[in-house]
């Protein structure tokens, strides 16, 4: 095995591709961008600004596409397994960013290239083939229609075992408005729709295969700093928890504090419903293995399989996380597990958002519940609990078929196609659904979920670090959080995120509410694999100017203050906890994080 010798923790080369004029180009790293943007989410916002008109349409062939890894990608830095997509996104019209884990963004850098750069749009289906430092424009005439799962076996069989493939499934075929790339069967970059980009650009695939190491700096520095990382992860309950049960581990847990939603964010409690979702029940009836991105000794991912009855899966795949379990199970009122888990595979091999797509189901239901939408119109009943409906809407929204032609548009193109006041009943931030974690209940997520530059995400920051204070990230301990204090300690972490979505590391290991791994061990890391010394504070302010330049990005392309919202719902039905009503007036938290930022209201 050789090594990529060109910088240190980098493979040092960008491959840049023209579809429409069918052309490859090879750009060397430079230098000077791995000290101002340092990888990951900061190189993927550097080139898609330098190249991208904020006023283009998002399924124009002049969209772009930046697929961006870090500089800790393929080492052994512990749960650097991750990728970033960076583009417009046809569900926001806005800034666009979804990330993924598994093993494709390691041999990306294995082949010798940081990331990726997409423009224009191929005449015909086309994939990309990278290995070792070469790279082909090649037909996908004969993957064109196929699920990704389906994609990913022909492309091993034609270039290796090896080989690592992202793709798009029928869903982004079909330009469905949330649609996602998927990876190595059952990886996600789920959220923005950028599978629909993807398919714009015709671009089926990408496949990759790399036999070259990346040349580190301080081996022997990497290794202690990792075993210390990893011994405290092992002796962390929660993340045993987690290894063991996967991210549904919580469910019961995330009821009893009134965060797990119900009903289309309807219904305040549940009874005996919940008992079909307790870990050691889905463990027994569904869990089958584990598995676990490049560099993580976690393994949260759990593969399962249904293997008889009406809701049977081909094969054992990537099993549903809690968002998949909470949007086509609780939201819907749907606790067929079985059902559930067969959603979730459909999802993943049609390359469907299974956030948005439970959104849109339950949105389903309860239109057609008050009356907006018929039996006639839908072919069926959409009746809340039915898991049969789920299964349905699934299918008809990843090949745009009758009603699901409609929903497919997300779920501010689907109400304004419905029209009859139906946005009132499709909870969404800028267009994109409102993730799996209540803002009502849950402290800091109503503002998160108002400000985040690519619309809600669950994962953009955290304000739990109020409760134990955190001194390397400047956030003191508070028994009773003000506005500003959550304001505060949000945009903080934000700044981190940023920071760890440049190294490309998973958020699970530095969240406090998980592995809760000190903030201080990133730049020690970043400094062991490259040889540049740079502190944490001054990786948090190339964090904090990631999160302006999106921001002005969103800017020029029309977004407004008033854009930072969240949906009526969550200030009109409320939540009960011990006993009293709850709801959330997001205001309160914009202003106050708008005066740290310095922006304008």
């Amino acid at each position: 095995m050789g090594y990529w010798m060109e910088l240190f923790g980098y493979a040092g080369k960008i491959l840049h591709l023209n579809l429409s004029e069918n052309r490859l180009q090879k750009m060397p790293l430079e230098r000077s961008l791995t000290k101002e943007f340092l990888g990951g989410s900061g190189f993927a916002t550097k080139f898609f600004i330098d190249l991208m008109d904020p006023h283009v349409e998002p399924l124009s062939p002049k969209n772009v596409i930046a697929i961006m890894t870090g500089p800790l990608t393929g080492t052994m830095a512990p749960m650097n397994g991750r990728h970033i997509i960076v583009s417009k996104s046809p569900l926001t019209h806005a800034w666009g960013q979804s990330d993924s884990g598994g093993h494709w963004g390691a041999e990306l850098k294995f082949a010798g290239f940081d990331g990726i750069i997409v423009e224009g749009a191929a005449e015909e289906p086309t994939y990309l083939w990278v290995s070792d430092g070469n790279a082909e424009l090649l037909s996908a005439k004969e993957i064109w229609g196929l699920d990704t799962f389906e994609t990913e076996h022909f492309l091993k069989q034609k270039h290796g075992r090896k080989t690592k493939v992202l793709c798009i499934g029928q869903a982004g075929e079909n330009l469905v408005k949330f649609s996602a790339v998927m990876n190595d069967k059952g990886r996600a970059a789920g959220r923005r729709g950028l599978g629909a980009v993807m398919g714009s650009k015709k671009l089926k695939a990408i496949a990759v295969s790399g036999s070259n190491a990346i040349n580190v700096h301080d081996d022997k520095m990497l290794l202690e700093i990792s075993k210390e990382i990893v011994s405290q992860l092992k002796k962390n309950p929660r993340v045993n928890t987690i290894s063991e049960f996967g991210t549904w581990a919580n469910i019961p847990f995330l009821l009893k504090i009134k965060d797990l939603p119900i009903k289309n964010w309807l219904q305040d409690d549940l009874g005996d419903e919940l008992n079909s979702l307790n870990k050691q029940v889905m463990r027994e009836t569904l869990f089958v293995g584990s598995r676990a991105c490049y560099g993580c000794p976690v393994g949260c991912e759990k593969t399962v399989l249904v293997s008889e009855g009406p809701y049977s899966m081909k094969e054992s795949g990537r099993g549903p996380e809690y968002e998949a379990i909470a949007s086509m199970g609780s939201l819907c009122l749907n606790f067929n597990l079985k059902a559930i888990a067969k959603a979730n595979d459909l999802a993943n091999r049609y390359g469907v958002d299974a956030i948005t797509a439970g959104c849109m189901i339950a949105f389903t239901m309860e239109i057609f519940e008050r009356g907006i939408i018929s039996e006639k119109e839908l072919g069926f009943k959409a009746e809340w609990g039915d898991p049969e409906v789920v299964i349905n809407l699934i299918e008809m929204i990843a090949r745009r078929r009758g009603f699901g032609n409609i929903l497919a548009e997300g779920p501010k193109g689907a109400a304004k196609i419905i029209g009859r006041n139906s946005e009132a009943y499709a909870p969404n931030v800028k267009g994109e659904s409102v993730p799996m974690h209540d803002p009502r209940t849950y402290l800091g997520k109503a503002l998160m979920y108002a400000v985040c530059p690519y619309g809600p995400d669950h994962s953009r920051g955290s304000v739990a670090e109020l409760y134990t204070g955190s001194e390397e990230l400047g956030i003191e301990k508070v028994d009773e959080p003000t506005t500003r204090d959550v304001a505060r300690a949000f945009s903080s972490t934000e700044n981190f995120v940023e920071v760890l979505e440049c190294m490309m590391l998973c958020t699970f290991q530095y969240a406090s509410y998980a592995g809760g791994i000190s903030p201080a061990y990133v730049p020690k890391l970043y400094n062991s694999v490259t040889g540049d010394k740079i502190s944490l504070d001054d990786m948090l302010k190339i964090g904090s100017k990631l999160v302006q330049l999106k921001r002005d990005f969103n800017e020029r392309a029309g977004l407004k203050a008033e854009d930072d919202n969240l949906p009526p719902r969550f200030r009109e039905v409320p939540r009960y906890v011990n006993g009293k009503a709850v709801t959330v007036d997001y205001k309160p938290y914009v202003e106050e994080y708008y005066k740290i930022r310095g922006w304008k209201g």
